[in-house]
């Protein structure tokens, strides 16, 4: 036992590690992270995902990879020719790709019934704060130009919840695998305590992953298939879920969405 122990914990240490060296990469290399997606599109024919949700969840992944790409490229780019990329107006499309992305996966949950979950994960998408407050493209700090979004950490620890209890819905056997995504999300709050590269590193990570499993037919033993599901605790999770968006946007609707913009108003900065 305590060698299966050891070898999980290893094992998610190293995917977690590598999920976020794919990050890096994808953040200090522009234009091959751009060409890279790009060429990611056209190995659709070679796609076997068997189910129209990872299909269509594939395909949105990589269209937000390139689009948050392409933004990027209009700052990192000095040529007037990439002025129109810096617009609010893709800012406004990458925060409608992420709702897009939230409203897609209420469909499994309410497939599997639990419609708790799929009404949390409605709550999440109503409550992401959208553009321009806190959205920005960082010419400043870490020299990448990177995506930042200023989300709520609460906000950002109440997806992971919510999308941890779908993955125990519909993928249970990959279970593992979902919990990676997020905890290496969850890097940069644990340890700078700051949230703006949250949406970088999910929408970088999901896409290359989705990748990777439209691809190839592998399974990492040590995680894979390790937590049984149960319907009772599948419901329990969701109702814990639904109750804790509640209480979250009767306090946003209150007093936090005032707050939030006067402190991350681009006038604020």
């Amino acid at each position: 036992m305590p060698e299966v122990i050891g070898s999980y914990i290893l094992t998610m240490v190293c995917c977690t590690v590598l999920l976020f060296a794919v990050h890096e990469v994808f953040r200090r290399f522009l234009k091959l992270t751009i060409v890279f997606f790009v060429l990611a599109c056209f190995s659709f024919p070679l796609w076997d995902l068997g189910g129209w949700f990872l299909v269509l969840k594939t395909i949105l992944m990589l269209a937000a990879a390139i689009l948050i790409s392409l933004t990027r490229l209009g700052y990192a780019l000095p040529d007037q020719k990439a002025a129109p990329l810096r617009n609010n107006l893709f800012l406004w499309i990458i925060y409608l790709a992420l709702v897009a992305n939230i409203a897609v996966a209420l469909i499994p949950d309410i497939e599997a019934g639990n419609y708790y979950n799929a009404f949390a994960g409605l709550l999440l998408a109503i409550l992401v704060p959208h553009p321009p407050d806190g959205w920005r493209i960082d010419t400043l700090r870490y020299n990448h130009h990177d995506l930042l979004v200023d989300l709520p950490i609460v906000w950002c620890l109440l997806y992971v919840s919510w999308w941890m209890n779908l993955v125990y819905d519909v993928w249970p056997d990959i279970f593992s695998r979902g919990l990676c995504l997020m905890l290496v999300t969850l890097i940069p709050l644990a340890v700078f305590r700051r949230s703006d590269l949250w949406l970088s590193i999910r929408a970088y990570t999901l896409a290359f992953y989705m990748l990777t499993i439209s691809l190839f037919d592998y399974s990492i033993r040590p995680i894979d298939a390790v937590v049984p599901h149960d319907d009772e605790v599948m419901i329990a999770w969701g109702v814990v879920n639904l109750s804790l968006h509640a209480v979250y946007a009767v306090w946003w609707f209150g007093r936090g969405r005032k707050r939030f913009k006067e402190q991350f108003a681009p006038a604020a900065r």
